[in-house]
């Protein structure tokens, strides 16, 4: 079982021992004082609404048995007999946690694969994964611990005889993805696409493409293996910039490995593929088109890795789908509710609703949308474009949730769709009440929006009102 021993900690992180306790090892990382269970070491971070200092006592009262604080004069009256536990002392508790991660990246040394892209990276990565390990010791990002907090608590979970460490690197700011790139150092990386996602930090999708080609530069200068999706042609060119020969794959003849036969349906999309000296048919149990890239990516890294094409399929097969993520729910009643909650910026909501209107509906289209945050100056004419785009494909009803998806209403009232069937709501929970009056056996409901929306809410209260229904 892994440990972290204190002399590696207090190396890898130049803290100073204010408090020399009994214990010269821990068990675990730990930033929230209720998970402390016993043994761990609590790192106090600060945040933008709490501060972790003013959580070190409940740790310790939990089984804390040491804390990295950046202020002693909050905690050192109130704490325990001295030898009882251990506390360090640091300037910056975050940029500690990260040099402590990457410190273990170093010493366990696996084979680290960086995803990033503006969607997709948390299904590349469980699709990958899945692939990996059927012949390989793998651990990889979790949940989307995909930040400077997140990021660094995947690594320290890497456990000693892993080969590979596949993990999620997200973006809001720029110089995110420089400072990941420094903790996890990445031995190859796949960047998925890009779109106006946190756009409200960059100037426009060029700037977001060559930040998140970050990542590309630092992988091409370890001399490691950078694959990108050749079909966006403003991701490639970003990626380019800094990487002579990317590994490109998509639909494009340009790419090295493509997908062809597409046949996309409600419980899935299947593709063959040919490319990289392999070629196969494979059936993901995951719909969309944009899950097919992000599988095929998946497939190509897993390709120059020497996996075969039976060991790829298998892992493709028993890949894990994720609530929130184009989670396909078919309920008794007959309604199929299609819960894509978990976020959402205009391209991926674009795509959905192309999904949505491809499939074959003997009742009717129903999209609840949240609204998409962090758009910056594309606020406006984003939510418009969606309400546009839901009547352009045939939506028959659209239900809105925030003060910007009002703008998508109103558009998409003034796009064709009868006015009484678009109805906009303050919250989640109020939308799911009146969608439970509204839906019917065959009718299809897209749930789309923002994670900050909450709308899993609404498909909370519209399953509970359907169970009462049916007592």
């Amino acid at each position: 079982m892994k440990t972290y021993l204190l002399e590696e900690i207090l190396k890898a992180t130049g803290a100073k021992m204010i408090i020399g306790g009994e214990t010269k090892k821990f068990s675990r990382i730990s930033i929230d004082s209720r998970d402390c269970r016993g043994g761990e070491i609590f790192f106090a971070i600060k945040g933008e609404k709490f501060d972790g200092n003013d959580f070190v006592l409940k740790a310790l009262e939990n089984g804390a048995l040491g804390a990295v604080v950046s202020e002693t004069n909050k905690i050192v009256r109130d704490l325990p007999l001295e030898g009882s536990v251990t506390i360090l002392e640091t300037r910056d508790t975050l940029t500690a946690l990260q040099d402590l991660a990457a410190f273990y990246r170093e010493k366990v040394n696996p084979k680290v694969i960086a995803i990033t892209g503006s969607n997709g990276k948390t299904t590349t990565k469980e699709i990958l994964h899945s692939i990996l390990s059927k012949k390989a010791s793998a651990i990889k990002t979790i949940g989307n611990f995909n930040n400077l907090i997140g990021l660094p608590l995947s690594l320290l979970n890497v456990d000693y005889g892993c080969r590979f460490a596949v993990i999620e690197m997200g973006m809001s700011v720029k110089g995110e993805i420089d400072r990941l790139c420094q903790v996890a150092m990445p031995s190859d990386a796949i960047l998925t696409n890009v779109a106006l996602s946190h756009s409200e930090n960059f100037s426009d999708i060029t700037e977001i493409a060559e930040e998140k080609a970050l990542l590309a530069r630092y992988v091409e200068e370890k001399k490691g293996k950078v694959l990108c999706n050749g079909d966006d042609k403003v991701l490639v060119q970003a990626v380019k910039k800094v990487c002579r020969n990317p590994i490109l794959f998509g639909k494009g003849e340009e790419c090295h490995i493509r997908m062809y036969d597409l046949e996309n349906d409600l419980r899935g999309v299947s593709f063959s593929y040919k490319g990289l000296g392999k070629k196969g048919r494979i059936r993901l149990n995951l719909p969309g088109i944009h899950n097919a890239y992000n599988c095929l990516g998946a497939i190509a890294y897993s390709i120059l890795e020497g996996f075969t094409e039976n060991e790829i399929e298998k892992g493709v097969e028993s890949a894990e789908t994720l609530s929130g993520r184009m989670s396909v729910k078919e309920l008794p009643c007959g309604i199929t509710i299609i819960d894509d909650s978990y976020n959402a910026n205009p391209n991926s909501f674009e795509k959905a609703i192309e999904y949505l209107s491809c499939l074959e509906c003997r009742g009717r289209r129903i999209v609840l949308m949240g609204d998409m945050l962090e758009l910056g100056k594309y606020t406006e004419s984003s939510h418009r474009s969606i309400g546009k785009l839901c009547a352009q494909k045939g939506m028959d009803f659209l239900f809105t949730v925030g003060r910007e998806s009002r703008l998508a209403a109103n558009e998409a009232v003034r796009a064709g769709i009868p006015e009484k069937n678009v109805l906009s709501f303050d919250d989640a929970s109020t939308a799911g009440e009146a969608l439970s009056r509204l839906l019917n056996r065959d009718d299809i409901l897209l749930v789309k929006g923002s994670r900050m929306m909450r709308l899993e809410r609404a498909i909370e209260v519209l399953l509970r009102k359907i169970e009462e229904g049916s007592e």
